[in-house]
């Protein structure tokens, strides 16, 4: 299990957890006093903190994971020249995507791009005798 996959995992469950304290637990009571009411939860209510603190937690996590992904290190884009290179290396299409962490498609994307190879498109011929 992959360390996102962990964070995932504890992001769903600190959000059951608030979940089922608000449905088991979350209900009008003496510290619902309108002064001291933040948002569904209240300052004084032992529950309304607890709800928060798991709120905060989870807010927490999610801003460390978006983070996470914002500080990843970019990998060096694939050029038409690096692409020649590595087929004069006798590299395949495949091993260049997965050099790239790219789809094959992608590789066939890039290379209709820079034109190395020709998009399929039916000649007047052939359209005419499919009429």
């Amino acid at each position: 299990m992959n360390a996102l996959h962990k964070e995932r995992m504890f992001r769903t469950e600190i959000t059951w957890k608030i979940a089922e304290i608000e449905d088991k637990q979350c209900k009008p009571c003496e510290h619902s006093g309108k002064s001291d009411h933040i948002g569904p939860y209240c300052k004084n209510c032992p529950v309304g903190q607890k709800l928060q603190s798991l709120g905060k937690l989870l807010t927490q996590k999610t801003q460390e994971l978006r983070e996470k992904r914002n500080t990843k290190p970019k990998d060096p884009e694939l050029t038409k020249e690096l692409y020649l290179q590595y087929k004069k290396s006798k590299l395949t299409d495949q091993e260049v995507a997965d050099k790239y962490k790219i789809t094959i498609h992608s590789i066939k994307h890039k290379k209709r791009k820079w034109g190395l190879i020709k998009t399929w498109r039916p000649s007047r011929e052939n359209k005419q005798s499919q009429s």
